[in-house]
């Protein structure tokens, strides 16, 4: 059986042109780290010499296709899945550049249950912020959800009742092995707010939806003591490179109350040390200014030393060497 893969009758020397290298740039302008760009430079590599061994020509390529040639090659089996995310991602690359084969658009749903599911994405997007990955999860909580009530055609959004809630939660979180996701009840509470803001219910059901219990870890402390969060503090906090960056992370989770991913996000054009305040990546990519006491700013300002000038964005600094002339000028 001929494979469906149209190829060309001379051998392709370089199917993917000059492409890795502008994939490296764009990697660098990321700040991704040079081992991990000579982990996907790797990968790329092996990409374009089965490309190159089979025939294949960059207009055929898309992330399926990758995928497959990828598995072919002799890269570590073990790193499979990382492998794929690689290389499909590099085809994500190829077609913001007009290169590669355009991924197929999806048909349009417009069924009751489509055009439903369209409507609360864009509303989570837009009003609520969210992240696309939260939204994925939210209206597939909702989905089944809506399969449970309706089964395969959606009914009446207004004949939904307390009970039928009731006995999803009942069903889903009595199941085998227990249920531990803590999202559930507070994305159901997202689409009735949806709902009933949408005028598709005449009841706020979100008011009335219980947490789902978590016996598992109870034992486990709800937060640090301030004691425990100082000696934590302390234990991080080391005269290198490293425990500056581990000791201004955990200062800014500990003292702001960022998240873990905020703090991960920030840069360091993001802290404008004139006015005292950072910039913080929140969810659905919103941008929040958020003031930055003096004494967080000496401790964040321990990054600029050791740090290369083209990351350093103090205006204080004024290039020179560490360490960092705004901590001298800082409070006690």
């Amino acid at each position: 059986m001929k494979s469906a893969t149209p190829s060309n009758p001379t051998a392709i020397r370089d199917p993917l042109g000059t492409f890795p290298e502008q994939f490296q740039e764009h990697l660098e302008n990321l700040h991704y780290s040079a081992e991990t760009r000579a982990q996907y430079g790797q990968c790329i590599d092996a990409l374009g010499n089965q490309m190159t061994a089979l025939n294949i020509d960059l207009k055929y390529l898309d992330g399926e296709k990758a995928a497959e040639l990828i598995a072919k090659s002799d890269q570590q089996p073990y790193r499979s899945k990382h492998n794929q995310f690689i290389v499909k991602s590099f085809v994500k690359f190829l077609n913001t550049h007009g290169a590669a084969k355009p991924p197929l658009g999806a048909a349009l749903d417009d069924t009751t249950r489509g055009r439903l599911k369209r409507e609360y994405e864009e509303y989570l997007r837009r009003q609520r912020g969210l992240s696309e990955r939260t939204i994925f999860h939210s209206w597939r909580i909702a989905d089944r959800f809506l399969a449970f009530r309706f089964e395969k055609e959606i009914g009446e959004l207004s004949e939904i009742t307390p009970t039928d809630i009731t006995a999803f939660l009942e069903t889903v979180t009595t199941r085998k092995p227990p249920l531990r996701d803590k999202t559930l009840s507070s994305h159901l509470r997202n689409f009735f707010r949806y709902l009933f803001q949408a005028g598709k219910t005449t009841t706020n059901f979100a008011l009335g939806i219980p947490s789902v219990a978590q016996r598992y870890g109870a034992r486990l402390p709800r937060h640090l003591t301030t004691e425990q969060v100082n000696t934590l503090i302390k234990a991080v906090r080391t005269d290198t490179n490293t425990g500056r960056r581990n000791y201004a992370m955990v200062l800014l989770i500990a003292r702001l109350g960022l998240r873990a991913p905020e703090v991960v996000a920030i840069q360091i054009d993001d802290i404008d040390w004139r006015s005292g305040e950072i910039i913080v990546r929140g969810k659905g990519k919103r941008h929040d200014r958020v003031p930055l006491p003096a004494r967080r700013r000496r401790g964040v300002g321990g990054l600029h030393q050791g740090r290369p000038h083209h990351y350093v964005a103090c205006t204080l600094c004024d290039r020179t060497p560490a360490p960092c002339a705004f901590q001298e000028r800082s409070d006690p």
